[in-house]
């Protein structure tokens, strides 16, 4: 460890987690806060994890432990997922006791389409306990922002502006990264399983574009796979796991489609689901859109969801070679984004 990492692995950290759903973390609290400070190597005790019912104010502000109630007051505050009118009041009491406070944003919820069904909370509206209203309160309020893409942080900052006509705090871009050690332990995959890992809040026609791919993949003598939340007609459909154990979901494939569609707020995405297949040594299929701009020269790549996909995972899947070549190539790129080589960056970005 560095002198410079010794410093930042001295520093208190407190997270405080909004998309906790049922005492369960949240995808993006994990690969925005919690993955980041297990690799580091901090001990349950120096970091505090919370979700928003978490938090108290017996002397100035801190954060509870959910695990031993003890009380603490970190150096600085992560909020990932947050902004409610609730919430906004707690970090004005927190500013007032000279709390630093970091927001995190990973994905641009004012821009979300009218045909994903989470198009409610893009509303700057007052009035919804959840909106990007609420949000851009928590901004105005922290000390800076951490984000996942400078195609984000640009939007983030347009946003900011034209909304207050004042200046964006600073933003700090630290991309996602996984645990290759963790990813690696799935182990061989399943000879001919082609899987889709994304929600079913896409817009209609993209998920109508993905279960017809289902036909081609069955056709070509491949198993459509499913894993998430949502159901798609014609393919095997396998829920979720906790996002804790959502590395032992490459056990299940060995093929991987990581698709957006064009458009500003897909584009403001990451590649997140090109990078987790890749890190268990699978294949990941990606789609020549802004996430996956780097991945372009490295996997295979479609032009869309229509007939360029058709003929290239036709080709892919029957063709043994290519699908080792590329599940190499796709391991040695994710390499580079091994979080437990790369965690200070986020430490960095929350402290520096």
């Amino acid at each position: 460890m560095t002198e410079g990492s010794q410093g930042l692995y001295d520093a208190r950290v407190g997270v405080v987690t909004g998309d906790a759903r049922g005492g369960r973390i949240g995808g993006c609290s994990w690969y925005r806060a919690i993955l980041p400070l297990q690799a580091s190597g901090k001990k349950r005790g120096e970091d505090w994890v919370a979700g928003i019912d978490g938090l108290t104010s017996p002397v100035g502000v801190a954060v509870r432990d959910a695990e031993t109630g003890t009380v603490m007051k970190p150096d600085v505050l992560v909020l990932v997922r947050c902004g409610t009118a609730d919430q906004i009041e707690w970090v004005r009491c927190a500013l007032r006791a000279g709390q630093r406070i970091v927001v995190d944003i990973d994905e641009a919820l004012w821009l979300v389409p009218p045909t994903n069904e989470a198009h409610g909370a893009s509303r700057m509206d007052p009035t919804a306990d959840d909106s990007a209203y609420w949000l851009l309160q928590l901004v105005t309020l922290c000390d800076r922002v951490t984000t996942t893409t400078e195609k984000l942080a640009d939007e983030i900052d347009r946003w900011y502006r034209k909304n207050t006509r004042g200046r964006t705090p600073p933003i700090r871009v630290v991309p996602n990264m996984v645990d290759v050690v963790q990813w690696q332990k799935a182990g061989e995959p399943p000879e001919r399983v082609f899987a889709w890992t994304g929600s079913t809040r896409h817009r209609d026609y993209e998920l109508r574009a993905i279960e017809a791919l289902g036909d081609v993949v069955r056709a070509v003598g491949w198993e459509p796979l499913h894993i998430g939340p949502g159901e798609l007609s014609g393919w095997r459909n396998v829920p979720g796991r906790p996002v804790e154990e959502w590395h032992t979901t490459a056990r299940l494939y060995r093929v991987a489609l990581a698709a957006t569609v064009a458009s500003t707020f897909s584009d403001c995405k990451s590649h997140i689901k090109a990078l987790e297949a890749a890190a268990a040594g699978r294949v990941p299929v990606v789609t020549k859109t802004k996430p996956y701009r780097d991945w372009w020269d490295v996997v295979p790549t479609i032009d869309d969801l229509g007939p360029h996909a058709v003929s290239v995972l036709v080709a892919l899947l029957g063709d043994e070679a290519a699908l080792k070549d590329a599940a190499e190539r796709a391991k040695r790129k994710a390499e580079q984004y091994d979080i437990r080589r790369r965690w200070p960056e986020f430490l960095r970005a929350w402290m520096d």
